[in-house]
């Protein structure tokens, strides 16, 4: 039975032992919202779309946007942003990251981070429903040092094996499909195939309801414990 769904996003606010400090606000440009119930991100249905996009906070508790959905369970959902985002520590975090202060990072560029990670310079970009491959650009992760705003699609699927480290949870991240993603992780050993996709904790299931909840829990995400103030990926699930 079809349903009209709306998504909202919700901010999880968790105690972690291993937390640095978290953001005060987490912005992204967003141009489309699309889910699709296969893990590979398969037959993609479009709930939100804007042609200029659209600045959302994302601990603001925003409208991610509606559209008319099947009851099922949907396994991966396709965010279409730009790849700089900006965030605001809450609390200062070693020399680099001072509370209050809003900082931009790009995530999908051409090479090295400050860890001296290679991060991953090819996104399949879902625009509708049709997907094109088109590279990145930006030479460092600092905006101001060189980044390049980027039309990339994020893909989150429950089957995607979450990361421990920080530039690696981007690796393969803009890219569609369960195959692997090559990445070169001289900061943190040795070179190793990874999958695609940000982990999406719980699926998104339509069985009656008229709202979804997406929920990012970026909780301890923010660290200065590097050469710049950084964030590490959230995690990201339905509820």
């Amino acid at each position: 039975m079809l349903k009209k769904i709306s998504i909202f996003l919700s901010i999880v606010s968790t105690c972690s032992l291993w937390s640095a400090t978290s953001p005060s606000s987490l912005k992204l440009k967003v141009y489309q919202i699309a889910v699709a119930q296969s893990d590979d991100c398969s037959s993609p249905i479009v709930l939100f779309t804007s042609t200029t996009g659209q600045e959302q906070n994302f601990l603001a508790n925003p409208s991610l946007g509606s559209g008319v959905l099947d009851d099922g369970t949907y396994n991966c959902i396709m965010i279409t942003m730009d790849d700089v985002i900006k965030f605001t520590p809450l609390a200062n975090d070693g020399a680099n990251c001072i509370a209050g202060n809003e900082y931009s990072i790009d995530l999908c560029r051409t090479t090295a981070s400050s860890n001296g990670e290679v991060v991953w310079s090819t996104t399949d970009l879902l625009e509708g429903t049709t997907t094109t491959s088109t590279q990145c650009q930006g030479t460092d992760q600092v905006v101001s040092a060189g980044g390049v705003a980027n039309k990339v699609t994020l893909y989150l699927r429950t089957n995607a094996v979450l990361q421990s480290d920080g530039d690696s949870q981007y690796t393969g991240s803009w890219l569609k499909g369960t195959t692997t993603a090559f990445s070169v992780d001289s900061g943190n050993g040795p070179s190793v195939n990874r999958p695609n996709g940000i982990k999406l904790a719980s699926p998104f299931v339509v069985s009656g309801g008229g709202s979804g909840i997406f929920y990012v829990d970026a909780t301890g995400q923010v660290t200065g414990a590097g050469a710049n103030c950084e964030m590490n990926a959230p995690e990201f699930g339905f509820r």
